[in-house]
């Protein structure tokens, strides 16, 4: 699981919120998690400027992140564009919005 944290760029991880979603996890299983050969990190989730995932397909390698941290939510639609650009076939939402390529810098005059 993970937390988001508006502290700043400089600031120092905070774990406590993710020490507690441990302890809550331990009591939903029946082996508990030996917590003492892990190694706690923190790091910067993928957004973009105009808020939408990038879905997309680069050659081999296939694009698909920042969901603004409705990755749970929106993860069935993203893997059926995904699918559907893994196949060859036409995706049930047309995936043109969510192309990296609308980054793409425009010339001005």
């Amino acid at each position: 699981a993970g937390t988001v944290e508006y502290a700043g760029l400089e600031a120092p991880a905070n774990m406590n919120r993710a020490n507690m979603l441990l302890k809550q996890a331990q009591a939903m299983l029946k082996t508990p998690l030996d917590s003492n050969s892990n190694t706690q990190w923190m790091g910067f989730r993928p957004s973009t400027a105009d808020s939408l995932p990038i879905i997309d397909r680069r050659n081999s390698v296939f694009l698909n992140f920042g969901h603004q941290h409705l990755g749970l939510t929106q993860a069935v639609v993203s893997a059926q564009i995904i699918a559907a650009l893994y196949f060859g076939d036409t995706a049930m939402v047309d995936p043109t919005a969510y192309r990296l390529n609308r980054f793409k810098r425009k010339s001005f005059k």
